[in-house]
């Protein structure tokens, strides 16, 4: 009996150092299209693009920041991307978006208060803009970009404010 200490020691250290796993999403490149060309994940996640049979080279490519190019893709090649923070992220196949080739990764925080609802309470007030105003201009109270980043462009600015504002006090809808 004198290890029991010790297995619930080395019990401790080997659940503590093992990661969290994130999930690894999907996305076929098909013919000219992504499939799915909308895909919802989680912070953390990682999307796979893989190309099925193809006639001809694709990318999976980003210009907006944070901006990414997979590089020519042909057939069976793959490409991946983590996701870490919440945000909408669109990007496109370099030769063929102007026929169409797009598509959007959104990453959300599962049971996180609603967009904007900064103290969490289930509804928007005017609280929750001078909780915003908090985060964008002194980084200080709850600046979880899954619900602060309201207008969606990965960071926090005077936009989200100028949005929270619109919303909260003119009916005004979040774009994302």
């Amino acid at each position: 009996m004198r290890y029991k200490p010790f297995y619930c020691l080395v019990l401790i250290m080997v659940f503590a150092a093992t990661p969290c796993l994130s999930a690894v999403d999907t996305v076929m490149v098909v013919d000219f299209n992504f499939q799915p060309p909308s895909l919802t994940i989680a912070p953390g996640d990682t999307v796979r693009w893989i190309v099925g049979v193809t006639c001809c080279g694709h990318t999976v490519t980003r210009t907006a920041s944070p901006a990414w190019d997979s590089g020519p893709l042909n057939s069976g090649d793959t490409f991946e991307r983590a996701f870490p923070v919440c945000g909408t992220y669109d990007y496109f196949c370099t030769p063929h978006r102007s026929i169409g080739m797009v598509g959007r990764v959104k990453v959300v925080q599962a049971g996180a208060p609603g967009k904007g609802d900064m103290n969490a309470n289930g509804s928007l007030s005017a609280a929750d803009v001078v909780l915003l105003l908090n985060c964008v201009f002194s980084m200080s109270g709850n600046c979880d970009l899954c619900f602060a980043d309201v207008n969606c462009s990965g960071g926090l600015s005077a936009a989200d404010v100028v949005l929270e504002l619109n919303v909260v006090f003119v009916g005004a809808a979040f774009p994302c």
